[in-house]
């Protein structure tokens, strides 16, 4: 019984052996996230020479990035072109948290310069916002964190003062390079090896080619 035993402990050992040496041998699937595709991506110089290249709206593309600099995404598209790949350069606004802004727009029978020059004499940082949708309001102070926001906006009601909290939406730029998924599969090793020679962490994703707008 214990040579059967050994005999089939081998067994087990050979055949795991030959699964992890198939496992090696089988090329990675590499998975893109797949989008519909955003109106906020704009190509960024001339006409959309990618798209040209396809006229039906279902064909699909690849975004490399993001890059957070316009510099290293002009870098790695001047990288693509000299080893004769043809990629584009667009762009994608990202919302970031917003700042809040504590106002005040109820001057009563006062204008906004009396209004203002009572804030001063009561020692209240503040002044009269001079663009935006608060054009012409108080500014009594803006916060990243809206607890801070909440916080001022109770003190002035303490000293008789109804302010409001407005949210400053903020935006931030993402740089991709563009290229047809046809034209990457086709070109998939020689693209592969310039990303790993960029020594950056970039992504790819697929959309509709036809989502990216170009520049007016």
């Amino acid at each position: 019984m214990k040579w059967m035993f050994v005999a089939l402990l081998v067994l087990n050992v050979v055949l795991l052996s030959v699964q992890i040496l198939n496992a090696r041998n089988e090329e990675p699937v590499e998975v893109y996230k797949q989008e519909k595709g955003s109106r906020s991506l704009v190509l960024l110089e001339g006409a959309l020479s990618v798209g040209e290249q396809l006229n039906n709206e279902a064909d699909m593309c690849i975004l490399v990035g993001p890059i957070l600099k316009q510099s290293s995404a002009n870098e790695l598209l001047s990288s693509m072109s000299s080893q004769g790949l043809t990629s584009e350069l667009v762009v994608q606004e990202v919302n970031k948290a917003p700042s809040y802004w504590v106002y005040f727009d109820d001057f009563g029978d006062l204008s906004v310069t009396d209004s203002l020059g009572e804030f001063k004499k009561k020692g209240v940082d503040s002044y009269i916002i001079s663009s935006g949708k608060l054009q012409g309001l108080i500014s009594l102070g803006v916060f990243e964190n809206i607890d801070l926001a909440q916080g001022l906006k109770k003190l002035m009601k303490k000293r008789g003062y109804q302010a409001k909290i407005g949210e400053l939406n903020k935006f931030d730029k993402e740089f991709w390079l563009l290229l047809s998924s046809v034209y990457a599969a086709e070109n998939k090793q020689k693209i592969d090896e310039i990303l790993m020679s960029s020594q950056k962490m970039l992504g790819k994703r697929e959309i509709f080619c036809k989502s990216v707008a170009s520049v007016k």
